[in-house]
């Protein structure tokens, strides 16, 4: 059990084919409309799935990090009420700029992947793509990182 007392007991469900789908998960439009290119497209030509793997891969575990992400920080984030970052409603921004916690549609592609998009057209071709490396993937900002150093301390949080 967590110093917080909490019990960590939640279900964590992720579909491959869920990025597609518009009414099953929160996806930025971007990445929804490449991820449905991609799927299209990679049947015809054949040089797109080292990029595509790659892409999807990132989108994958980048996700699965925001969903371990709700469990760790469950009753942390936004008082507890949404379990993501708060945001401005009225501007549609997020208040924690690249947040892993924030909602789906603030997480744009190139935060997801760490890839960027240069053409944002269709058809697509690997060319398209620039992989600016992990480390331009979004993670946790200085507000749930340090909810996790309270909450799960390890070196050198722990001291």
């Amino acid at each position: 059990m967590a110093v917080g007392g909490d019990s960590f007991n939640e279900v964590i469900q992720l579909f491959a084919g869920m990025y597609s789908e518009p009414n099953t998960i929160d996806v930025d439009t971007e990445t929804q409309a490449l991820i449905i290119q991609l799927q299209s497209d990679v049947v015809t030509n054949p040089n797109l799935v080292t990029v595509a793997s790659k892409i999807y891969g990132r989108l994958f575990g980048e996700t699965m990090s925001h969903e371990i992400g709700h469990a760790i920080l469950w009753d942390d984030n936004n008082g507890g009420v949404a379990q993501h970052n708060p945001e401005d409603v009225a501007n549609q921004i997020p208040l924690v700029p690249n947040g892993l916690m924030n909602k789906g549609k603030y997480r744009l592609f190139q935060q997801r992947t760490g890839m960027q998009n240069t053409a944002q057209q269709s058809p697509v071709h690997p060319e398209d793509f620039i992989d600016l490396g992990i480390d331009k993937i979004g993670g946790f900002q200085a507000v749930n990182q340090g909810h996790i150093d309270r909450q799960w301390p390890v070196p050198p949080a722990h001291a």
